[in-house]
Formats: structure tokens, sequence, C-alpha cells
């Protein structure tokens, strides 16, 4: 019986370094930062706007299917900036949330339903349909939402 208490602590000693080892392991992926930081990421966002000035001639909207990471919504970029980033100025998670920035800004413009720059890799975006393009312009005839305060 006396030889059975280092073969135990053996046990116990191969057991402790594979938990120190494991744990080590999974600090160093954490702080390592594997994959995508969700700072690098604009995607949804509360303050999702549309990019550019309120004055702009032409809007581009379109529709974000996915962003790489997962993430979708309507995008709005003024149409004569050139270079048009895929997430616009974010991305409205709702038809409703780029209406409402649209009113908001008392936009009356001319709006491009397709996203004309180039795609980047694992993004999939599409154009806006005609019932989509609709509701736009309808947003753009009414005058805009009056805060609930002032209601």
């Amino acid at each position: 019986m006396k030889h059975a208490f280092p073969i135990i602590g053996m046990w116990i000693g191969m057991k402790t370094r594979w938990i120190v080892n494991l744990n080590v392991a999974l600090l160093l992926l954490v702080f390592s930062g594997c994959g995508k930081k969700v700072s690098d990421v604009k995607g949804i966002s509360e303050e999702a706007r549309i990019e550019g000035p309120p004055d702009a001639p032409s809007l581009h909207c379109w529709f974000v299917e996915d962003d790489g990471a997962g993430q979708h919504g309507y995008a709005a970029c003024d149409g004569k900036r050139g270079y048009m980033p895929p997430e616009g100025g974010g991305l409205f998670p709702t038809m409703a949330g780029l209406t409402n920035a649209i009113r908001k800004e008392d936009r009356r413009c001319h709006i491009y339903p397709n996203y004309d720059s180039e795609t980047p890799a694992g993004w999939r975006v599409r154009d806006l349909t005609p019932d989509e393009l609709t509701t736009i312009y309808s947003a753009m005839r009414k005058a805009p939402e009056r805060p609930k305060e002032l209601k």
C-alpha cells in the first residue's frame, strides 16, 4: 500500500498538467482574436445612416443578404460618390428603419435600386424589389415623423 501513493500522485499530476495546458491554449485563442473582431464589422448598428449628404441628387439602395459575418439589412449610399462601401453607412435591419432615415433627412432624390460597386468575397447583395422601391418613394412623399415626445 505504501507504493500506491506515488502512482496516484503521478496520475493526478498528469491530469493537472493536461487541464492547465488546455486552459492556456483556450486563453491564447481568446486573446489572440482568431477570426473577425466584432469592432471590425460595421454591419447592423443603432447608428446606421444613409452614406452621403442629405441634398444628394441620387441614392443607391440595396439589400445585403449576408455580409460574411451572418448579418443582413438595407444599405443606402450617395449615388455620386464613386466607390460605395457594401454596408453603406451601416445596415438598417428593416425597410422601416431605412424609410425613417429618409423621412428624417427629408430626402427628395432619384433612387437607383442596386449596389453599383464590386461585391466583396463572402458577401451576398441583391437589388431592391419593385415593392421595396415603391416603399422608399412613398416615404419621400410623406412628412418626416415627429418624435414621440411631440405627438
